[in-house]
């Protein structure tokens, strides 16, 4: 459980819509830190609504710790200002609203896998854009 889509506990057929549902668990699970199956999604709450709710303003708050990524040091060592760690924080808003797209309960709403690609391209065309300058 945690990476299975709902439908297929009802006995629904294997299919892209599930594997897309995957992955959106997959990449919140990456960024958050936080598997599906941890002890603090009990009841309603889940890995998705913990992400969900706290998207667009509080998502640098559930942001694994490991990443390190509002270390201002850091992005300094690498000549990027405090702008760029606005477009960093910016670009993980943006991947986490594509996990809980792709997580949808119901597989007509979530994304097209097409869709995801080219707003993970539009992300990371941001990022780099940003750090060229």
């Amino acid at each position: 459980m945690g990476y299975i889509p709902p439908e297929y506990g009802m006995e629904k057929k294997i299919s892209i819509h599930g594997d897309v549902y995957s992955y959106g668990i997959i990449s919140m699970e990456l960024f958050t830190g936080k598997r599906p199956t941890d002890g603090m999604f009990t009841g309603e709450l889940s890995l998705r609504e913990y992400v969900k709710t706290a998207m667009p303003d509080h998502a640098v708050e559930i942001v694994d710790s490991r990443l390190n990524f509002e270390d201002e040091a850091a992005f300094n060592q690498n000549g990027q200002s405090s702008r760029g760690v606005n477009n960093i924080i910016k670009c993980l808003g943006s991947v986490l609203s594509i996990g809980v797209s792709c997580s949808d309960d119901s597989p007509s709403e979530r994304m097209n896998i097409s869709d995801v690609l080219r707003e993970l391209q539009k992300t990371r065309n941001m990022l780099l854009g940003d750090q060229r300058h």
